[in-house]
């Protein structure tokens, strides 16, 4: 998988309710090393050629463990090279709205 420095995402489903919302946008960053309390865009290890939003909850035996947010979320194990990006807001906060701005007026 090739790096992408910057690129928008959309939020399809409700498994990252509240924190992250169903239609919207976030901004994420190929770029940065994840780390565990990140929401991660990754190759989804079960459906090929799709991709999921998830926080990683853990470090186990190299490979990160993610979760969503609502008790009825799905666990997933992915390895490292999987990882695609990581949400900005996971390291900006609101500050990664701005970022998100100047990604839509392009």
């Amino acid at each position: 998988m090739s790096v992408r420095p910057f690129f928008l995402v959309r939020i399809s489903g409700e498994s990252m309710w509240p924190s992250l919302v169903p239609g919207r946008h976030y901004a994420v960053s190929g770029l940065l090393r994840p780390r565990i309390g990140d929401d991660i865009v990754a190759a989804n290890p079960r459906e090929e050629s799709s991709f999921i939003v998830k926080k990683i909850t853990a470090h186990e035996g190299g490979n990160w463990i993610l979760n969503g947010t609502v008790p009825w979320s799905s666990s997933f194990t992915v390895v490292p090279q999987d990882v695609v990006g990581v949400l900005l807001r996971s390291r900006m906060g609101a500050g990664a709205s701005r970022v998100k701005r100047l990604f839509l007026k392009q």
